[in-house]
This record gives structure tokens, sequence and C-alpha cells, in this order.
């Protein structure tokens, strides 16, 4: 009985130990007007959003990642040139801004990007799931992406 138990435990432990944490989903979506694609990855510290298009100077007026849990929460991580040329960034909930000190956004020129890098710490109510719709203003009509599938997160 004892050697069974022994047996027992050894092939839980080995299976346990062989599953490691589950991986952040991840997952690109065509865009259209002046975006190309959307690549959004929902890891476990941080959401990332990846938005292909023009950018970097006051050119872009806007751009935009919509996150969307099940329950219907939803938070927006936004950019805007104001004048002056001052890019300012921000994160709401609802109508309601959220102070995040370590929320990125930032233009790669070399791959042609915007990346948004929101902490969970800063998404306390969204859920683990979640949905994420991009957009961003240059010329006279606004590119979107997405709404991407449901995105499990890591």
């Amino acid at each position: 009985m004892r050697r069974t138990f022994a047996v027992l435990v050894a092939v839980a432990a080995l299976v346990l130990g062989l599953t490691g944490p589950a991986n952040a989903e991840s997952t690109s979506v065509a865009g259209s007007g002046d975006i190309a694609k959307m690549y959004v990855k929902n890891g476990s510290g941080a959401v990332v959003v990846k938005i292909y298009g023009p950018g970097g100077k006051c050119d872009i007026r806007y751009v935009s990642a919509k996150l969307r849990g099940r329950d219907g929460v939803t938070y927006e991580a936004t950019g805007g040139c104001y004048p002056g040329g001052q890019w300012i960034k921000g994160l709401s909930r609802g109508t309601n801004s959220v102070a995040c000190g370590d929320y990125k956004l930032g233009y790669n020129a070399t791959g042609d990007f915007w990346r948004f890098y929101v902490p969970r710490t800063c998404l306390s109510r969204l859920t683990n799931k979640i949905k994420v719709t991009g957009a961003l203003t240059f010329g006279p009509i606004p590119g979107e992406a997405g709404p991407t599938p449901w995105l499990a997160r890591g």
C-alpha cells in the first residue's frame, strides 16, 4: 500500500513538474486605413499592443488601444499630439483617469509601429480574457484594427 502511494506521489510530482505556467496568448489582426495590422500579447505582467502604421511625429494626431474584459469593463490607453508638438499619453477606465507611472507608449521607426506597454498592476479591474481594438488618426480617414478574438492572460 505504501509503495503504491509512493509511486502515485512520484508520478503526480513528475506530471506537475512538466507542466509549466500557461503562455500568454497573442495574435495579429489586419487593420484598415493607415493601420497595416495590430499585434496584441496578453501577458501575465502586462498587455503589449503594437499598431503598425505611420507616426513618430506630430503628423499623427491620436493613437489608442481599447482593452475590453469579458465583464464589459474597458480600459483605453491613448496618446495624442497637442499644440506645440507635445505628446501626451493617458490611461482611463470608462471616464475615469487611471494613474500608471509604468505605462509606456512609443513609436518604433525601424519597425513602423506604435507600442503600448500597460502593466497589469494598472488594470486591476480587467478580466484575464480580453479583446483589443486599435485606432490611429493620421489623415482624413482614421485607421482601425480589431477587435481581436478573446485572448487569455499568460
